[in-house]
């Protein structure tokens, strides 16, 4: 379901606190298209959604701050 390896960006914020912002792991596009240029996310998708608490860990391990 998801690229562990690459980050799935917010597409209304960047940078908060000095490090990078992220929603999660990065789905792939069979399950779930970027909304916004196709490159960014809402966050509110269902993979974002169901998987919430994998999201956290994710972006806590690999030291990005997480998207509102």
């Amino acid at each position: 379901l998801f690229d562990v390896w690459s980050p799935a960006y917010p597409y209304d914020e960047d940078m908060r606190n000095g490090r990078s912002v992220a929603i999660g792991p990065h789905p792939r596009e069979l399950f779930c298209r970027p909304t916004h240029h196709n490159i960014y996310y809402e966050g509110d998708e269902w993979p974002f959604a169901i998987y919430r608490p994998i999201c956290w860990a994710w972006c806590k391990v690999l030291g990005y701050e997480q998207a509102q």
